[in-house]
């Protein structure tokens, strides 16, 4: 109790952990993109960008507006077992496998922006209206 006010108790539930537990039961939380996911996540977002300019920098979001005509039923089945992970599992997940050093920035970038529309609307994540938000991409040195 702080100052008279009662914490919140104890928590219980599949999303409540310790680092150094869940780590060791990787199996529940690391995925892998597999070739047939990355094929159709290839073709989905080189058709993101296929009307745009060499000079342009930004992936409009109009792009996006026929999203539901996009073949993924891999990546989407894929996603909705996440989505059951995030709200009654451990509340996270990793998926690897995006090949950032062969793909180009335009296409991993619209890859993105199809993985975050899977999961439902977009929303700006800063205050210059950006949706997708400081994506670090990390090679191996």
């Amino acid at each position: 109790m702080a100052n008279g006010i009662p914490g919140p108790g104890v928590q219980t539930g599949s999303w409540v952990w310790l680092g150094p537990d869940v780590a060791k039961r990787d199996k529940e939380w690391l995925f892998m993109l597999n070739k047939i996911e990355l094929d159709e996540l290839a073709v989905a977002a080189d058709n993101l960008v296929s009307g745009m300019s060499p000079d342009d920098n930004l992936l409009p979001l109009g792009l996006l507006d026929d999203f539901e005509n996009f073949n993924l039923p891999n990546i989407r089945s894929k996603i909705n077992g996440f989505i059951d992970q995030l709200y009654n599992g451990l509340g996270f997940f990793v998926w690897r496998g995006l090949p950032v050093q062969t793909w180009s920035q335009r296409r991993t970038y619209a890859a993105f922006l199809i993985i975050g529309k899977c999961f439902g609307d977009l929303r700006q994540q800063n205050a210059n209206g950006h949706v997708l938000g400081n994506n670090c991409l990390i090679f191996p040195t």
